[in-house]
């Protein structure tokens, strides 16, 4: 069964969170260009269960980029504040 599980976990599961991972990142850049305020409090909101699920690593690569073309990063505000809030 593990053999099954991993190769269904590579074949089927990892590319769907992928993609996933991919619309996700789209929206909130997009939300952020249109409205960065209420991108900002959707985003905070919508952290935790990212986090849950492990999605919130997909993050890092968009962080990076931003980083590298805009000299700095919006996300991370919002993550420190949805961490504290979490106590």
């Amino acid at each position: 069964t593990i053999v099954v599980t991993g190769v269904l976990a590579l074949a089927v599961i990892g590319p769907v969170t992928r993609h996933l991972g991919i619309l996700i990142t789209e929206g909130v850049v997009t939300l952020f260009d249109l409205a960065p305020m209420v991108g900002g409090a959707i985003f905070g909101l919508l952290y935790a269960p990212l986090v849950i699920t492990g999605m919130h690593h997909m993050f890092l690569a968009v962080d990076l980029q931003l980083i590298s073309t805009q000299g700095g990063t919006f996300i991370w505000p919002m993550i420190v504040m949805s961490n504290l809030a979490q106590g």
